[in-house]
């Protein structure tokens, strides 16, 4: 920061006395701000997510992503009386009905149903790394193909290296968007980013070449109870360095998944208990809006979930 002009004296400073954007504590001020506004709206922060916000009166919940808000309700009624109360406070720019949100996108259909997808991002990360045209796959891996590393191979280059590790974090985020099916590849491939080796680019080709096939998929909410699944392996791979487990869930609410993961554990599983850890999180997330699911208890994970220092 610099001192405004006319007030240039080499032996003094100037004590600021409110943020300003861009400094390191305006993020927090920020959210403060938001947080204490809501709050005497009768909201109340989520536990599981301090982004979102709930009224247990009115059955609003919003959620927030900087100076983003996303408002649902159970009718328009609440969402006007809401937005009356905000702009009070803050300056709104309504963009009415919500047709894309952080670069998830909304189909509305006739029957109720809400679909969700990111075939505009999904064009856009086929157009990044030259594979528009590409030939598309059914299927994101090939089962036979071994991913385990080659030691006889030359390392890659920088390029090809920050290349590799770039389609990786942009598929991630799709993968965590809208796109369940392509966990497990991108969790596999996402283990070799440092030293990514030619049969390991050629299944991450092969994975676009999928999504490719795929960009029109979405996911479709209409009305059900949350469901939750989850698995691991204990051991067995498609990658068989070091005897890992590979644990993964899927819930489902409305019939249609809204939360996903395959991810390597540090050790082989002897049991549920992060998978099962994940379901309380998830029961959390639906309290908060009235919709507490009844799911079975795992004794390890309550010892796990009650103990404040687990690592």
């Amino acid at each position: 920061m610099e001192l405004p002009e006319g007030f240039e004296e080499p032996v003094y400073v100037c004590r600021l006395r409110r943020s300003l954007y861009g400094l390191k504590q305006a993020p927090r001020i920020w959210y403060q701000c938001v947080h204490r506004v809501l709050a005497a709206h009768g909201f109340t922060m989520a536990q599981s997510d301090n982004c979102v916000f709930y009224n247990s009166k009115s059955n609003c919940v919003i959620c927030v992503y900087v100076d983003d808000f996303l408002v649902a309700a159970a009718n328009s009624h609440d969402i006007d009386q809401i937005q009356r109360a905000l702009e009070r406070e803050f300056r709104l720019n309504d963009l009415g009905t919500p047709r894309s949100f952080l670069g998830i996108q909304f189909d509305y259909h006739a029957d109720g149903a809400v679909s969700i997808h990111q075939q505009q991002y999904i064009q856009k990360v086929l157009s990044d790394f030259g594979m528009e045209t590409c030939q598309p796959k059914s299927t994101p891996m090939n089962p036979k193909q071994a991913l385990n590393r080659r030691p006889d191979e030359e390392p890659p280059d920088e390029e090809t290296k920050a290349r590799f590790a770039t389609a990786i974090g942009s598929l991630m985020y799709l993968m965590v968007g809208t796109r369940p099916d392509i966990a497990f590849a991108l969790s596999t491939l996402s283990r070799f980013t440092t030293q990514p080796q030619s049969h390991h680019q050629v299944a991450l080709q092969r994975l676009l070449r999928y999504v490719k096939a795929t960009q029109f998929v979405r996911i479709t909410y209409r009305s059900g109870q949350l469901i939750g699944y989850t698995d691991a392996d204990f051991g067995g791979s498609i990658v068989t360095d070091g005897a890992y487990s590979t644990s993964g869930y899927v819930f489902q609410l409305a019939g249609a998944p809204v939360s996903w993961s395959s991810k390597r554990q540090g050790e082989v599983a002897s049991g549920h208990v992060y998978n099962s850890c994940r379901v309380h999180w998830t029961i959390q997330c639906h309290s908060a809006s009235a919709m507490a699911p009844h799911l079975p208890d795992r004794n390890a994970t309550v010892s796990v979930s009650s103990h404040q220092h687990h690592g």
